[in-house]
C-alpha cells in the first residue's frame, strides 16, 4: 500500500467503490484505488493506494503468498528473496521492519502493462 499517487505507472480508480483497508490498530482506511508502481527491485502490481497512511506498507504475508522466502537474522536484519535472489533488505527499527526499496518515479520507467497482465 501507499499514499503517493504519483508514484504509479498504471493507475485503476476506486474511489467510487466503499472498499477500506484495516491497519494493525483497528483503524480503517479508504482504498483509493490500485495499479503498479515501479522499483529498484521490479514492479509491484496490484499496489492499493491510500492517500491517508502516513508511511508506505508492504505486506509479508502477500509476498509469501506470491512464493517470496522472508528471512530475518538474529542482526535484526532482513531480506525479500525471490528465486534465489535477494530482491529487498532491511532492518528493524521501531518494532517495525524499514525496507531499502526505492521507488522509480513513472517517467523513469518504461512499464509495459495492462490491467489484463495483474494476477
Amino acid at each position: 500500500m501507499c499514499m503517493n499517487r504519483d508514484w504509479f505507472i498504471l493507475y485503476e480508480d476506486l474511489s467510487a467503490e466503499s472498499r477500506t483497508v484495516r491497519l494493525g490498530d483497528g483503524t480503517e482506511l479508504k482504498v483509493a484505488g490500485r495499479g503498479v508502481i515501479d522499483t529498484d527491485c521490479g514492479k509491484i502490481a496490484n499496489c492499493l493506494h491510500v492517500p491517508e497512511l502516513t508511511l508506505n506498507l508492504l505486506s509479508i504475508g502477500t509476498c509469501i503468498e506470491k512464493g517470496f522466502d522472508w528471512v530475518c537474522s538474529s542482526d535484526m536484519s532482513c531480506k525479500l528473496i525471490w528465486g534465489g535472489k535477494v530482491c529487498i533488505t532491511g532492518r528493524w527499527e521501531n518494532i517495525t521492519y524499514v525496507l531499502d526499496i526505492t521507488v522509480l518515479p513513472p517517467a523513469v520507467s518504461n512499464a509495459a502493462y495492462s490491467l489484463q497482465e495483474w494476477d
